[in-house]
């Protein structure tokens, strides 16, 4: 696993030296020669890493040793690299600094060169050994192991879906997704048992990475009674095929595709190559098992996610492979605690659960099984080995972006912007295109990792609301790769030289991080002590020797300022301070001037921002939401960061006045910012706003607009004034938040708009069912209407919704009926404080994709929609008979401001 890594940073490198090649105002350039001497040896190096990946997990001692070295010279020339580039030459010239640095890097290139050399001496011999045993692509795979007399637990219900499926007309390709070891091919076997007499021929073909098509055609041909010729071409070969079976009623099982490819050119290509007949209307069934979750829109592709076994499904499938002589497959009773906890750490994923119960099979001391419990707490490397496959089937680029999952606690909910942060602080993100935005590159990462079954995504654009999850064996399986590439979640020995420090929720005090080595670890790049309660202080030779450190995250710790040595860290990109006691920002954080990302979220004592702000030229993030409330001004050197793509603020009041404070006219000068909420409040700022003032702001992705204009400076007939027009100039917005408006019509045409909240705004909403990527549609306070427009119903309407929430609306009587097609991605529904609703909306049981449900009262009441959606109300019985899946959650909103929620 460690050689993905590493050949991720080699090609890290080499981006970065396509970019210091062009800058001629670099100390870099002194060591020019030398940097393109290393550029080709790294070539060669990466050359061996390909075999190095292509060995056994189990490498041996020689190879990891080998492994470990080459990323540390990696690390360390980046580093080289970085800090050449921190002082320009034409300023060290001035002085003997210039000597000083280009002797004290000379010597470092000059040690850096030697390590080189010796790394690709150890690499050709050891290359020469794995390659000369040859490699073995054989399809064999643990984890489709049938087992056919055994009984099968969790998937009768799902043979019933597939097998529905497959009798509809309407689908030619069926693809079962899901993460490995869940159960596809086991599943899909008695599918295949099942529909075998239904269909005139049926074939199941087991694919791997490394197939050989014209084999496989052949063995297809086998099964269905048709003689392929092996010297026959390829192309001849599909012909004979889709020849053969054109017209007929029949059944393939494409098992285990792999691909990392985000289009359907594969899928396409695969079915294509194989001569198999499709088409809308085509007798022929293909049934496709894969790890990626993408869908192919240009074929008539139904996908069929697998989920994890349920708690109790789990349990008993544990308990008929560890216990398959007892009566009834149960545990005796002095076991049945421990079992459990072992069955637990499995995941719920059912080959895990299987393996690791039929090796507990032979097992009847209750020490033996303790033994095998703390095995697995210590190290899950068998459970590991099953998802394996899915990260050596990664590119390099994403096997690296992958391991800083590792970065969050379990069962934590990641914010994918934080993350995406993290990569490019460490410079893992390459565009595919010169001007391509980083953060989108980011972005498009994390997608293909959510394709491939590896993490849930969830959210609709790059912005607070996008988060994601990672599976607790997924987790496990990160933490394990990191720990090969020098991470470390416990205080570091002395002897221990680490690259990243994650000691996130470990309870630590002050006193312990004084008394660790932490400050010794000169080449250490992350520390992160984030959500630990009891860190009150650091200690202020902390950071002394840190001198390569690019993260340092203190989230939620009780610091209230940061040690001075802080600001010697030239080369720090994150540092996160939110949720702490800090007042000001420490001035130490004015010597950051590489920062890019500075997180101030929930600093409940920041009052205001510094002034000196602007002198953190590169800064692109800035969060400050939900600090102090006085902190809803900016300071004008804010204007400086030409950079900043983020101000995640409060309510930002602006006027337009010039002041000591950001105002109007200010801001339309930020012409980089992607993220902005501001509040007008006088009659020239809404006037100025009407004129275009802001429409140069055409990158801006993420925007909230409060009219807080008193009602009196407005016309009387302007209670709610239109959206102005001029903010068609946002043609790339996403998220749009407006407050105090009336919704204009041509909004409806927002290509990319995903989210829209309106605030208090007018009862007449055009036709937003219409706009074609909504996937959020939050209606928040709205005093005089009656009734939600009858098209918000209508067939095909709201297309994309994923999301629609409707809070506040004390006259609101009822939802439009849904018809038939409307909403047909809808996953929640949030109905709050709308006391005269009497029902849900009518069609809305019919929605499959339906999961939850929230209805609130008002302060202690509960209304008539409350009792219909409690069990064995009308709604409830309605809904469940058509999905007994759906949560439905009834929330009291005490006066106190407490809720008391009861999940059905």
């Amino acid at each position: 696993m460690a050689a993905g890594i590493v050949a991720a940073r080699t090609n890290a490198i080499f981006t970065k030296l396509d970019k210091m090649r062009f800058d001629e105002d670099s100390l870099a350039m002194c060591f020019r020669k030398e940097f393109e001497w290393l550029e080709k040896k790294l070539a060669r190096i990466s050359g061996h890493l390909y075999g190095a990946e292509d060995e056994d997990s189990k490498q041996s001692d020689d190879v990891k040793e080998w492994l470990q070295e080459v990323g540390d010279i990696c690390h360390d020339t980046e580093d080289i690299m970085d800090l050449c580039a921190l002082v320009p030459t034409t300023q060290s010239c001035l002085g003997s600094d210039r000597f000083v640095r280009r002797f004290a890097m000379g010597k470092r290139v000059k040690d850096l060169k030697q390590r080189v050399m010796s790394a690709i001496q150890k690499g050709s011999q050891l290359s020469d050994s794995w390659s000369t045993r040859g490699r073995d692509y054989s399809s064999k795979r643990r984890s489709e192991i049938w087992e056919s007399n055994l009984p099968s637990v969790g998937i009768k219900d799902k043979v019933e879906d597939i097998l529905s499926l497959l009798e509809d007309p309407s689908v030619t390709v069926l693809a079962l997704t899901g993460m490995g070891g869940i159960g596809k091919t086991f599943l899909m076997r008695h599918v295949y048992d099942r529909a075998y007499e239904r269909y005139e021929k049926c074939a199941w073909i087991t694919l791997n990475q490394f197939y050989s098509m014209k084999r496989l055609q052949c063995h297809l041909g086998s099964q269905i009674g048709l003689a392929i010729d092996e010297g026959i071409s390829e192309v001849r070969g599909s012909e004979v095929i889709h020849g053969y079976l054109d017209g007929k009623c029949c059944l393939i099982v494409l098992d285990d595709m792999w691909t990392t490819n985000s289009e359907n050119s594969v899928i396409n290509n695969l079915i294509s190559r194989f001569g198999l007949p499709g088409g809308r209307h085509s007798t022929c069934k293909i049934v496709v098992t894969t790890r990626s979750r993408i869908l192919f829109p240009t074929m008539n592709v139904h996908k069929y996610e697998m989920e994890l076994l349920s708690a109790e499904d789990s349990w008993k499938l544990f308990c008929i492979h560890a216990f398959p002589k007892s009566e009834g497959n149960r545990p005796p009773k002095y076991l049945e605690s421990v079992a459990r906890s072992v069955e637990r750490e499995c995941g719920r994923l059912p080959l895990a659960v299987k393996m690791v119960a039929s090796s507990m099979a032979n097992y009847s001391l209750e020490e033996e099984w303790e033994s095998k419990l703390k095995e697995l707490l210590i190290s899950k490397e068998p459970i590991l080995q099953i998802l394996k496959p899915s990260y050596d089937s990664l590119p390099q680029h994403l096997k690296i972006c992958f391991a800083y999952f590792c970065f969050f606690p379990k069962d934590y909910i990641i914010p994918c912007e934080y993350l995406i942060h993290l990569w490019l602080a460490e410079g893992l993100l390459t565009p595919s295109y010169p001007g391509e935005d980083e953060m989108d590159v980011g972005v498009s990462y994390l997608l293909q990792l959510a394709n491939l079954s590896l993490v849930d995504v969830t959210g609709q654009s790059l912005d607070a609301s996008l988060s994601c999850s990672v599976h607790e064996l997924m987790m496990d399986l990160a933490i394990y790769i990191s720990m090969e590439n020098r991470c470390e979640f416990t205080p570091p020995s002395l002897l221990k030289s680490c690259r990243r420090i994650l000691l996130a929720q470990q309870g630590m005090d002050t006193d312990a991080i004084s008394q660790s080595s932490l400050r010794n670890q000169k080449f250490l790049r992350t520390l992160s002590l984030s959500e630990n309660s009891k860190i009150r202080n650091i200690p202020e030779n902390l950071f002394d020797r840190l001198r390569v450190l690019r993260v340092l995250d203190f989230g939620y710790t009780q610091i209230s300022t940061l040690p001075k040595s802080v600001g010697n860290m030239q080369l720090l990109k994150i540092l996160n301070l939110s949720g702490t006691k800090i007042n000001e920002v420490p001035e130490c954080v004015r010597r950051l001037k590489y920062l890019q990302f500075l997180d101030l979220t929930l600093c409940a004592n920041l009052q205001r921002l510094p002034d000196w702000i602007g002198e953190l030229k590169c800064l692109s993030y800035l969060s400050v939401i939900l600090c102090s409330e006085t902190l809803d001004c900016m300071p004008k050197g804010i204007l400086k960061l030409l950079n900043l793509k983020t101000l995640r603020s409060a309510w930002l009041k602006l006027d337009f006045e010039e002041n000591e404070w950001l105002n109007l006219k200010d801001v339309s000068n930020m012409i980089s910012l992607q993220e902005l909420r501001i509040s007008i409040n006088d009659k020239l700022c809404f006037n100025r706003v009407e004129d275009g003032i802001l429409a140069r702001l055409v990158k801006m992705r993420h925007f909230g607009l409060w009219n807080n204009v008193p009602q009196k400076e407005l016309d009387k007939e302007l209670i709610f004034p239109p959206f102005p027009a001029t903010m068609k100039s946002f043609k790339d917005l996403e998220t749009l938040h407006l407050c105090r408006f009336s919704v204009p019509s041509w909004l409806c045409l927002s290509g990319n708009l995903r989210e829209l909240v309106l605030t208090y705004c007018s009862s007449d909403y055009p036709a937003l069912q219409t706009i074609p990527n909504l996937e959020v549609l939050s209606l928040i306070g709205n005093q005089t209407c009656t009734k939600l427009p009858k098209h918000f119903g209508e067939s095909r309407g709201f297309s994309r919704l994923v999301q629609l929430s409707v809070q506040g609306f004390p006259l609101l009587e009822e939802f439009p009926a849904l018809e038939d097609r409307a909403m047909q991605r809808l996953k929640i529904l949030k109905i709050w404080d709308c006391p005269r609703v009497k029902k849900v909306p009518d069609g809305l049981e019919k929605l499959k994709t339906l999961k939850t449900i929230e209805c609130s009262g008002s302060y202690g009441g509960v209304n008539e929609l409350m009792e219909r959606l409690q069990e064995g109300g009308e709604d409830w019985n309605s809904i469940k008979a058509y999905n007994p899946r759906v949560t439905i959650s009834l929330l009291n909103r005490l006066k106190n401001g407490s809720t008391v929620a009861m999940l059905l």
